[in-house]
């Protein structure tokens, strides 16, 4: 059995990971808020605080409770509850007449929030307490004594101070240790990973050796064969079987080292993602993306084939890609794929062999100096969607990287960027599709509508949705997945 060895988790595994998580954690702040909104309730007699134990902590409930039930899937009511803690702090120090003891409220609140293992949750915490105590502070030394329930003749500077650097410290420890958390539970979840695909693995190689030794003991039966001679046929089988299984994902292995990481994405484009689906272990399809200078280029191919003949045109078109933009200095779109079509037909030696593979292939470079998105394609088209939602396509040439050495030159577009643009560059896999009722291709129109009904989404949803939707769209009709699909979405 040969070892398993992902590299990382995808984001959805990690959100399935904390969406669990979230819910044992949510169960423990219902019950913290409970007990707030409680203790308010329990110290306004003695001050005759009650309406503001009723009207802010009921409002601080409120407000959390609406961000969960508005936003089922986002984590927006976390930072809510992380800004309504600092609130009722606040609210516990009004209603003691400035007994600032109930700072070990917010105290409470910062280590309580590390369980959701998000470091950020203390910002708005540590936030308002900053302003809430420069706001009083303020007030206090020019004169104002009275600030709702509270009345103080003097404050000293050296006490607010001391409360201000006690809070950021509790809160730094807070987050220090929630981001620890996150980074052991994720290092955790792929532990186990790893080994749930071990043992899966297993199973199926137990279950396939089963069949094959039935099917083995039967043949003996039919031909009269030697056991011995059995034993060697089925060692040869399982020993090819392994070294074909190995050289795949040895394969993948190396076509994934060639894509670009996550990390060096979000240096290129801050807002991405990357739908990548092979039909098979490796792909034909590939994305590539670099910086020369201020400009920042993307490349989507769609290589002849799919599986092992796909990846090895993928590997020659990353290779060419890289020198022609890397090392020869080339970023005009138009030129690129100019000097991609002459290595690939002069590699392959497509004049004598009659070989006719090749790629189509988009590329993207923008430039943040001159504000404009120059595009080229080859049979290959570029949708973009402005702030307003509306639609452009920009068309790519009826012409394939490979197969011929034509002379005739790729067209270039230029667009300038005066307006928040979503640009979108895919294959055709994902339009191509066979599903729905009626067991025919997505389509150019619906792929296009679907853009633009996930476009506002963040980064994540969308690619969340393009996933759900092309299962949803194959369930349908029970139809396998026919290529290799990539769609790569960035916002300028």
């Amino acid at each position: 059995m040969n070892t398993i060895d992902p590299t990382k988790l995808s984001k959805q595994e990690i959100k399935a990971v904390f969406s669990n998580l979230n819910k044992k954690s949510d169960t423990i702040v219902n019950y913290l808020l409970a007990v707030k909104f409680l203790f308010g309730l329990a110290i306004a007699p003695f001050y005759d605080t009650w309406l503001i134990a009723v009207v802010v902590g009921g409002s601080c409930l409120g407000l959390y409770y609406a961000a969960k039930w508005l936003l089922p899937q986002s984590s927006l009511y976390q930072y809510v509850l992380s800004a309504i803690s600092a609130i009722f702090a606040a609210q516990f120090i009004y209603q003691m007449h400035g007994l600032f003891e109930m700072h070990f409220w917010v105290f409470i609140s910062a280590t309580v929030l590390i369980i959701y293992r998000n470091w950020r949750l203390q910002i708005p915490l540590i936030t308002i307490v900053v302003i809430h105590h420069a706001t009083f502070a303020y007030l206090q030394y020019t004169g104002f004594k009275q600030i709702y329930f509270t009345q103080l003749d003097y404050m000293s500077l050296t006490a607010f101070i001391f409360h201000g650097i006690l809070a950021a410290a509790v809160s730094g420890i807070s987050g220090t240790w929630a981001y620890m958390l996150y980074k052991q539970t994720v290092k955790d979840a792929l532990y186990a990973k790893i080994l749930d695909e071990q043992q899966q693995e297993l199973l199926v190689t137990i279950e396939r050796n089963d069949a094959y030794t039935e099917e083995i003991k039967q043949t003996a039966e039919e031909l009269h064969a030697s056991n011995e001679q059995l034993s060697k046929v089925n060692q040869l089988l399982q020993k090819q079987n392994f070294n074909i299984k190995s050289s795949i994902q040895y394969a993948q292995r190396i076509q994934e080292a060639l894509l670009p990481d996550e990390e060096r994405l979000r240096e290129i484009f801050p807002e991405y993602f990357v739908f990548y689906k092979p039909r098979d272990v490796v792909s034909g399809d590939f994305f590539w993306a670099t910086q020369i200078g201020e400009k920042k280029i993307l490349i989507v191919g769609d290589c002849t084939g799919h599986g092992v003949p796909g990846a090895f045109m993928s590997l020659i078109g990353i290779n060419f890609v890289y020198e022609i933009i890397k090392m020869n200095q080339t970023t005009a779109p138009a030129q690129i794929l100019n000097s991609l079509r002459v290595k690939i037909y002069n590699a392959l030696k497509q004049e004598t062999t009659g070989n006719r593979d090749g790629m189509d292939i988009s590329v993207v470079v923008i430039d943040p100096t001159a504000n404009t998105l120059s595009f080229a394609g080859a049979k290959q088209n570029l949708v973009l969607f402005d702030s307003n939602g509306k639609c452009k396509t920009l068309k790519g040439d009826k012409m394939s990287i490979g197969g011929s050495n034509s002379r005739e030159t790729f067209h270039e577009y230029t667009e300038p960027l005066t307006d928040k643009v979503f640009a979108y560059a895919f294959t055709d896999g994902y339009r191509d599709q066979i599903g729905g009722e009626h067991k025919r291709k997505l389509g150019s129109k619906n792929f296009t509508e679907l853009l633009g009904i996930i476009h506002r989404l963040p980064v994540d949803m969308q690619k969340q949705q393009l996933h759900t939707f092309i299962e949803e769209w194959q369930k349908q009709s029970h139809e396998k997945q026919l290529d290799d699909m990539l769609v790569v979405g960035v916002k300028l």
